[in-house]
């Protein structure tokens, strides 16, 4: 068969490597990959062998976003978060990609981590779990995508330009560079955008923080590099800090 023919199910899947992610996406797996999984846009192709599996294809690719390294001394603790998305084994390579692209990330499962093997997902998945459910009864806002109820308890962000005023946030500390730290808006003010991710750069100033979005079609380590190099304008600056602490500022 002519290698131009061939399809997503038929590609050689050599690479075991393991994922885990945020509860209720994935859990601790192994799962097969085309080719290396590397950082910097990179993206293969994954089989998922588990006869008992929940998720919802056979094939999947993962777009990488970025790649970590925890020891440089050793070759096995890399990590790349990558974003998943389902595909149709019947498809050549090529026109899976094209459809993926078509489509957008609007049809994305999740955002994952991959590791060197499924051990270590494990490992970090009961971490992440167990962190999770600690959180659960402290922080309904950020486990229930429903919660609807009092935001005073968790972070809060006062834009200093005044565009955005003050709202409630979650921000996630990443601590692999090159990653910037993930914020969230509880409750988008009104014009915020709608990004599929916002990074938070840290300030020299103490709780300051500058906010960077990326688009639907942009990778996170360009927007990473360009917003650390100043080669991209910020969405604004803001101060995190209790609800307490921002309404004091507010008045001072």
């Amino acid at each position: 068969m002519s290698v131009w023919r061939r399809t997503v199910a038929q590609l050689t899947y050599s690479y075991d490597v393991g994922v885990w992610g945020e509860p209720g996406h994935f859990v601790a797996r192994g799962l097969q990959a085309s080719a290396r999984i590397g950082g910097w846009n990179r993206g293969v192709f994954l089989r998922n062998a588990s006869v008992d599996s929940s998720l919802p294809s056979t094939y999947l690719f993962a777009q990488a976003r970025a790649r970590a390294v925890a020891d440089r001394s050793d070759p096995e603790s890399w990590m790349v978060s990558a974003v998943v998305y389902a595909v149709d084994g019947s498809e050549t390579p090529a026109n899976a990609r094209a459809e993926i692209m078509r489509r957008g990330s609007a049809t994305a499962l999740a955002e994952v981590e991959f590791v060197a093997d499924a051990a270590r997902a494990g490992k970090l998945q009961a971490d992440a779990d167990q962190f999770y459910n600690g959180r659960r009864a402290e922080t309904p806002w950020i486990t229930d995508a429903a919660y609807a109820g009092d935001f005073a308890a968790a972070q809060w962000a006062q834009d200093l330009s005044g565009s955005f005023g003050v709202f409630p946030i979650n921000l996630l500390k990443r601590e692999y560079p090159p990653f910037l730290h993930m914020f969230a808006a509880l409750k988008p003010p009104p014009g915020w955008p709608s990004a599929s991710l916002v990074l938070a750069n840290p300030t020299p100033i103490k709780d300051r923080f500058e906010l960077f979005s990326v688009g639907a079609r942009e990778n996170e380590v360009d927007v990473t590099e360009d917003a650390l190099l100043g080669r991209r304008e910020a969405l604004c600056t803001v101060r995190i800090g209790s609800k307490d602490e921002i309404d004091a500022e507010k008045l001072s």
